[in-house]
């Protein structure tokens, strides 16, 4: 058995951000069922994969069935 066929069980996260925001401590209290916050990211921009963390593809946010998906697009380069 190869030593290195374990490593294929090893379990990643995957996750994703669409946006961010800054926001007052007050306007976060008024933020209720209901509210709209936007974000910073316009639709259509290009979504960050991490895996671990850690920025590694970029792609366009679907829906496959009633689930947000991912489509890959590109391998993410980090940007200095």
């Amino acid at each position: 058995m190869n030593s290195y066929e374990n490593l294929n069980d090893i379990k990643l996260e995957l996750s994703v951000n669409i946006g961010k925001e800054t926001l007052s401590l007050k306007e976060v209290s008024e933020i209720g069922e209901g509210s709209i916050i936007v974000l910073n990211q316009d639709a259509g921009d290009p979504i960050v994969l991490n895996v671990n963390g850690i920025p590694k593809f970029l792609g366009d946010l679907i829906l496959v069935e009633n689930n947000y998906a991912i489509r890959v697009t590109d391998v993410y380069k980090n940007r200095l």
